[in-house]
């Protein structure tokens, strides 16, 4: 079955205010609070550290109950649209009354709760409906490729909006105006998500049937999918928390972060066809492993940067984004083939609650272990760093951790 662009397009549109929400909640709350409320960044760390282990664990509950209710799934994503929506607000916009830190603190953290499980709940049925798209297993990919490219051009808007908004006004100002933006944003896709939902065919679960999460993790092939997800996925997280400081305190380019993050999200979109391509002809296991070792052979010049390396940094961004598609895309897909090989419709969501459970996981157990392991060497965050602790957690470890991932998708993919 073919699919129109303007299906795909309805589809993956949501997934641009999902992405544009997350960076704020995480990357720029905690300034924000710290900054102009004056509360604690060490319990902050502590409160965000409890809520996302919350936040991943609830991740398998919401699969389980949107599959139990899946003929509800459309008032569902509903919910979770204002979940995600008030608790944006909110968190932007802390009631005047709020005149102790414990308070602001009580606010943040439960705006940031109200936020997380919103997106969770959204992402999980939308992950599963694209899933369930009755459509040729070829385009699997293509459905997927749309939905991620849509999901790294809300990263971009995310990552630039803010510093614009700044530039502008004060950063209360600025924050609170980001969070009203947010609002015809994600009215707009949440409409087009809800029409496309109503006219499209999707495969029926047996009702007949009931599989369960433990079940699911019992089969074999999927078992072995889901750890090498996790271990590419710690691979892909560890840069990911250690960026800005490579780039300021190694680098020594902070004026330049803007720059990177475009040309590594942009090149990120912009690759999406050839990874539909690749796998269209191959697999998309084959076109997954390709994108691994793209990653792995690109990204491991950074560690020879030295101070100053500009333009050699921002062709590894370009090309690093180039891969990052296919890790994005190709994962999402090789777990739909599995939910209609298997005939596991009935259980789409626990799917994919799963690989949302091991992507935070993943991201926590990087936190804590980079972190950790640069303080160990004697790194300050803000201070230049010219010895070669930054450079070995951000990209050698990095790149260790996903060849041993690409390896074992290349073992998979000759026993299958």
């Amino acid at each position: 079955m073919s699919l129109s662009r303007v299906h795909l397009f309805q589809y993956a549109l949501l997934a641009m205010p999902l992405a544009f929400a997350g960076l704020p909640i995480y990357l720029h709350a905690p300034d924000f609070y710290a900054v102009n409320f004056n509360l604690s960044l060490a319990l902050m760390g502590a409160v965000l550290l409890g809520l996302r282990f919350i936040d991943a664990v609830q991740d398998p509950l919401i699969g389980m109950l949107s599959d139990k209710y899946n003929y509800h799934r459309p008032k569902i994503i509903i919910l979770g649209l204002v979940l995600l929506t008030v608790g944006f607000i909110g968190l932007f916009n802390p009631l005047e009354t709020l005149n102790t830190p414990l308070l602001m603190m009580f606010w943040m953290a439960f705006s940031v709760f109200i936020c997380t499980t919103g997106f969770s709940v959204v992402t999980i049925n939308m992950q599963a409906l694209g899933g369930l798209w009755q459509s040729d297993e070829k385009q699997m990919p293509r459905i997927m490729s749309w939905r991620e490219a849509f999901g790294l051009i809300g990263l971009l808007v995310g990552s630039i909006l803010p510093t614009i908004l700044l530039m502008f006004f004060e950063a209360k100002q600025a924050y609170s105006l980001l969070s009203f933006i947010f609002i015809p944003i994600i009215f707009v896709a949440g409409i087009v998500f809800i029409r496309w939902e109503r006219v499209t065919k999707f495969s029926q679960p047996e009702k007949k049937k009931s599989l369960s999460i433990k079940s699911i993790l019992q089969l074999k092939n999927v078992q072995t999918i889901y750890i090498i997800f996790l271990i590419s996925a710690i691979a892909s997280s560890i840069p990911a928390t250690l960026v800005l400081f490579f780039i300021r305190d190694y680098l020594q380019a902070e004026n330049y972060t803007g720059l990177f993050l475009l040309l590594y999200f942009l090149s990120g979109v912009l690759a999406m066809p050839l990874w539909q391509y690749i796998s269209k002809k191959k697999s998309s296991a084959f076109g997954w492993l390709i994108s691994m070792i793209v990653a792995c052979m690109v990204f491991i010049g950074a560690f020879f940067l030295s101070a100053g390396d500009i333009v050699p940094f921002a062709v590894i961004c370009i090309l690093s984004g180039v891969a990052i598609g296919g890790d994005l895309a190709l994962p999402p897909t090789i777990i739909a083939e599995f939910i209609k090989k298997n005939s596991h419709q009935q259980a789409a969501s626990q799917y994919y609650a799963v690989s949302a459970f091991l992507s935070k996981a993943a991201l926590a157990i990087a936190t804590g272990v980079a972190l950790p392991l640069l303080a160990f060497y004697g790194y300050q965050p803000g201070t230049i760093s010219e010895d070669i602790s930054l450079p070995l957690a951000y990209a050698l470890i990095p790149c260790i951790i996903k060849s041993i991932s690409a390896v074992m998708l290349w073992q998979f993919i000759r026993k299958n």
